[in-house]
């Protein structure tokens, strides 16, 4: 007699294997130090994050991606060749969007 799965069993059969793939997959960016991809990573993160809550905490997950993007910002102005205004402004955008939310939450905290 087969015992049902329930949807946690089931959801984990299902994704467990998709997850060790895209593990791998970051594993492999970050041991490479493929910093044109740390956009990609940090997408990973902040799923991650939102996933799996209590993976990282608040200023964990802050500082994570803000070096990541930053990392990435410096990288793309380091070429020898100038950096594009197009391409470097939206990773300085998503730091900005980081920072302001981040002094949103520390300044409710405060009161």
């Amino acid at each position: 007699m087969q015992v049902p799965e329930d949807g946690a069993a089931m959801f984990l059969r299902y994704v467990v294997p998709p997850m060790r793939l895209i593990s791998a997959a970051i594993w492999k960016l970050i041991e490479q130090e493929d910093v044109p991809n740390y956009g990609i990573l940090e997408e990973f993160v902040s799923w991650m994050a939102h996933a799996v809550p209590d993976i990282l905490n608040y200023r964990q997950r802050i500082q994570l991606t803000m070096g990541l993007r930053a990392r990435l910002v410096l990288e793309l102005c380091g070429m020898e060749r100038p950096a594009d205004p197009d391409i470097v402004q939206p990773h300085l955008k998503r730091i900005q969007t980081l920072l302001a939310l981040h002094n949103e939450l520390e300044r409710r905290a405060m009161y």
